[in-house]
């Protein structure tokens, strides 16, 4: 797994998932072109962490939203 940056993540409403950014800057004073490249491959690594993060919460949203469903119509539906 590779190191984020902790910049993005996400919250959960009842509506979905969305993304935030949790700090500002998202970036550090870059000298060189070579800096650049490290930001910007953080922050797409961070990117990466979350998007995987958020699908699982919207995978458990569906799973617990199928298993209310099979409670609600009953055993054997």
């Amino acid at each position: 797994m590779s190191k984020t940056v902790r910049i993005f993540d996400f919250e959960e409403s009842p509506t979905g998932v969305g993304l935030v950014i949790v700090r500002t800057p998202i970036s550090g004073d870059a000298m060189t072109a070579s800096d650049v490249d490290i930001e910007v491959a953080h922050l797409k690594a961070d990117l990466d962490a979350v998007a995987i993060r958020m699908k699982a919460a919207l995978a458990r949203r569906a799973h617990e939203q199928r298993r209310f469903q099979r409670t609600v119509d009953g055993p054997g539906t």
